[in-house]
């Protein structure tokens, strides 16, 4: 119901956006291998293998942030001329594809954050809050995005998802937060 060239923009900007997501989700593997290795190692480490696994993870954390910053400046200072490079000559698609850019520029750190706070979460061996936040968030792209289709169309879709984005990656700081104390134990006890 929301016409082939809202659909055509959703599939190109979709593309677009996994220059993100792909990112770092090859960071977020190459971080949860590093900080596996170095929590295994606090054994034989101890206190200065903790700091180099608080390091990593620190680090990690802020360099996939940052390139989901640059991504989101990208998405929104040159969104219409990125997508003019796919649809030249097409002044609707154009100007359609600018605002799915902009719109979703908003939520690409978040994503890129949420993506590295996964891969922590995921070399401690603590997958399963990570994997309930996506989850429930996904899910929740569902009603949210019926509710602002009426009024919105595609636009109100693609808010949907981005707020959703938005979601997942403010509430993963909140559980790296509450989780950074049994990170904490979970190394010393390797001890």
């Amino acid at each position: 119901g929301i016409g082939a060239l809202a659909v055509a923009v959703t599939t190109i900007g979709s593309q677009l956006e996994s220059l993100n997501w792909m990112t770092a989700d090859g960071f977020g593997a190459a971080l949860t291998s590093m900080m596996a290795q170095n929590i295994g190692a606090t054994e034989r480490g101890g206190d200065a293998q903790r700091q180099r696994v608080n390091t990593i993870m620190r680090t990690g954390i802020r360099l996939m942030t940052s390139i989901g910053l640059a991504i989101m400046l990208l998405f929104l200072f040159f969104g219409r001329t990125i997508f003019s490079l796919f649809l030249p000559g097409q002044a609707d698609a154009i100007a359609m594809g600018g605002m799915y850019l902009l719109i979703f520029s908003i939520s690409e750190p978040f994503i890129a954050f949420e993506s590295a706070v996964t891969a922590c979460f995921n070399a401690f061996g603590k997958s399963l809050p990570p994997a309930i936040n996506s989850v429930a968030f996904n899910l929740l792209r569902i009603p949210l995005g019926l509710l602002l289709m009426q009024p919105f169309g595609a636009y109100g879709i693609w808010v949907g998802m981005s707020l959703t984005s938005l979601g997942k990656g403010l509430v993963i700081a909140l559980l790296l937060r509450t989780h950074q104390s049994r990170f904490a134990q979970a190394m010393g006890k390797e001890r």
